[in-house]
């Protein structure tokens, strides 16, 4: 074979090759990147802690809630429980803002106790969920930082048949 012969053999099998390649490549699987999507609202308008999509903070007098006495700042929100619950059983993660930072609560049920979700916050925090009914327990903690859900025992006057909780910091 010629020396111009060795060349064409050369650039068809490089052809070749390279085809064969681009065609595995568009059939190969594709990785897909979950992403959890975080609510767009106005810090002013976060409960302390704001779990996206299923919270609303309340603007209440405080004589008509009883918190324990030795908390002294506190905000008021109400959860969409059914809601978070059936996020939290599908094993989507939850989008969350603590204290107006956003991160993802990736929580999964325990086997000892129905209705509560251990698990870890992005940004290496963690965070426990019992859900019961209307009502809404809860502890993050990130860095040095905790926070409570707790629920006030009272329905909201706004949305009826929704607890009022008080969400607290250390």
């Amino acid at each position: 074979m010629t020396e111009s012969g060795s060349v064409i053999l050369a650039l068809l099998l490089t052809a070749a090759v390279t085809a064969l390649a681009a065609g595995f490549a568009a059939f190969a699987p594709v990785t897909e990147v979950t992403v959890t999507p975080h609510e767009q609202i106005a810090p002013q308008d976060q409960a302390l802690v704001h779990i996206d999509f299923f919270t609303e903070k309340r603007d209440a007098p405080v004589e008509d809630v009883d918190i324990l006495s030795s908390i002294l700042r506190y905000e008021l929100a109400v959860y969409d429980t059914e809601g978070i619950h059936d996020r939290l059983l599908s094993g989507e993660p939850l989008a969350v803002h603590i204290a107006g930072r956003p991160c993802t609560a990736d929580l999964e049920e325990s086997l000892h106790d129905t209705g509560s979700f251990t698990g870890t916050l992005s940004g290496d925090g963690r965070a426990h969920l019992t859900i019961s009914g209307d009502v809404l327990r809860g502890y993050f903690e990130i860095g040095a930082a905790a926070y409570w859900v707790e629920s006030t025992g009272r329905y909201d006057t706004e949305s009826p048949g929704k607890v009022l909780h008080y969400v607290h910091s250390s």
